[in-house]
């Protein structure tokens, strides 16, 4: 400094024909911020000091006494209320330095799903206020995925083990919460086994990652139909229209004569006939029918040949 920081004056009265020196009186040590006594000037201090005489005492800096100051760093992710961390940066100086610290390199946080963005101040600037604040921000990563999964199991009334097993997989943002959207389900086709059910029964709309839902089958009943709503009776035949036959109109069926009616000698050819080509009721014994007609006429006419014998003798 380039005048004294403090001016004590020391007086005292005299008879006036005394000498001009003044007794030395216990000097007042200041207390400097930053500070320390170092010597007096001169360096041996006198008993008695000559009229507007000067003592100096001397102070230097004082590296000891010193302060803690510091700047905050907050990690600002997007869509939240509050920081999600935050950096203290300090330096400790000389007290009397000036409440600045240099700017540290920073922590750029790695967040799950999120990317550095930008700071807040735009542009950093080389010291930092003492109690300043800086901010990081960070937005969203969409390349930042998970890819994740549920099973659909395909279980056959009696088995001990799947049919058949389809993974449905859906990749999403990593934060995204750990569940799908539940896909249409198609159901297989297994001779003699119909769908039953699910399981759960109510297909949910979304399902956690890894679930599993089951469609089971049952054996399809042996009297109707895999469609469930009651098949045909076993055994029985149930015609249907449209379906396959003959339909005969009654002025087609040629009707057996009364008693007493002219002989009608209608020749109906088989191939007019419905049902011609079936079996009828007899045909197998055709052949013996013939061989007795054959007999029955000649023993007829071996007993007229033997008449005609006797009545020419």
């Amino acid at each position: 400094e380039q005048t004294a920081r403090d001016t004590d004056i020391v007086s005292e009265t005299k008879w006036v024909n005394e000498p001009n020196t003044l007794e030395l009186q216990a000097i007042n040590i200041r207390r400097y911020t930053g500070y320390k006594f170092d010597s007096y000037d001169p360096a041996v201090l006198p008993e008695l000091i000559a009229k507007d005489g000067v003592i100096k005492v001397n102070y230097v800096k004082d590296d000891s006494q010193t302060k803690t100051i510091s700047y905050t760093v907050e990690h600002w992710v997007v869509g939240e209320q509050t920081a999600r961390d935050t950096d203290i940066v300090s330096e400790t100086k000389w007290v009397n330095e000036p409440d600045t610290l240099e700017l540290q390199a920073i922590n750029i946080r790695r967040y799950t799903g999120y990317k550095f963005d930008s700071y807040d101040p735009a542009v950093l600037p080389e010291l930092v206020a003492k109690d300043g604040v800086i901010k990081v921000n960070y937005v969203k990563d969409d390349s930042q995925t998970k890819t994740i999964s549920y099973t659909v199991e395909h279980w056959v009334v009696g088995e001990q083990t799947a049919r058949d097993t389809e993974t449905v997989s859906e990749t999403k943002w990593v934060n995204e919460p750990d569940t799908l959207t539940v896909q249409e389900i198609t159901h297989k086709s297994y001779s003699g086994y119909r769908f039953g059910n699910y399981n759960p029964e109510q297909l949910p709309e979304t399902i956690a990652k890894d679930g599993i839902i089951k469609v089971n089958y049952v054996k399809t009943s042996s009297g109707g139909s895999s469609g469930g709503g009651g098949g045909s009776t076993p055994g029985r035949v149930t015609p249907s229209e449209g379906g396959p036959g003959v339909t005969i109109m009654p002025e087609d069926v040629p009707l057996a004569q009364l008693p007493g009616s002219p002989v009608d000698t209608t020749l109906i050819d088989d191939g007019e006939i419905p049902l011609a080509g079936l079996p009828k009721t007899g045909q197998s014994s055709v052949k013996s029918t013939l061989t007795m007609m054959m007999s029955g006429i000649f023993l007829v006419l071996t007993a007229m040949s033997k008449k005609r014998k006797e009545e020419d003798s």
